[in-house]
């Protein structure tokens, strides 16, 4: 209610738009959602084509054809930082269709453009950039090399403040140990 009051009130406002599409997106009522974006869009005009548009509108209802399509599409002809973005929302989708070989591809794709695009944040914002790949490696059954990159991952915490560093730290840890259970390696020290 107070989103479609925000569009009554600010009609030419793309940022309400967006907001009443966020709330109808959560409601799962995407061809709503779909239709408010679009309102957004014919006020501002740079956000036609946003890979996340793709990923947020289309995904949650299943609708991986069209979504891949687009994300295929952005990623081949986008600017570099689209096809970026493209390439990370794409393996995400194929990583839910179960298709893992071709996820691990687009995201190591995604994290060499990511790098070549010189991410702010230094090492340690690239190195979250490989958790995606990382949960692809477990999901494809090779957990060492899963556990290998979540430990690298946990080793890169400056950049960050000490609360997110410890967080970052045991959550890239725990995954790391998870891995190596899955593999069988279960030696107690």
């Amino acid at each position: 209610r107070e989103a479609r009051r925000a569009v009554q009130a600010k009609r030419v406002s793309a940022l309400a738009w967006i907001r009443l599409a966020d709330v109808l997106r959560a409601r799962g009522n995407m061809p709503q959602a779909r239709e408010a974006y679009g309102r957004a869009t014919e006020i501002d005009q740079s956000l036609i084509g946003l890979p996340s548009y793709f990923a947020y509108y289309y995904l949650p209802g299943g609708d991986f054809e069209t979504a891949d399509r687009a994300l295929r599409e952005i990623a081949q002809s986008g600017s570099l930082d689209r096809r970026a973005d493209a390439n990370w929302f794409l393996a995400i989708s194929l990583r839910n269709q179960g298709r893992f070989r071709e996820a691990l591809d687009v995201a190591r794709i995604q994290r060499a453009q990511a790098v070549a695009l010189g991410i702010p944040g230094g090492p340690a914002q690239l190195a979250q950039l490989a958790y995606l790949e990382a949960q692809v490696l477990f999901e494809l059954g090779r957990y060492r090399d899963a556990a290998t990159l979540f430990d690298s991952i946990a080793q890169a915490g400056p950049g960050f403040s000490p609360s997110h560093q410890a967080r970052h730290r045991s959550w890239s840890l725990t995954h790391a140990a998870s891995s190596l259970f899955a593999a069988g390696d279960t030696l107690l020290i």
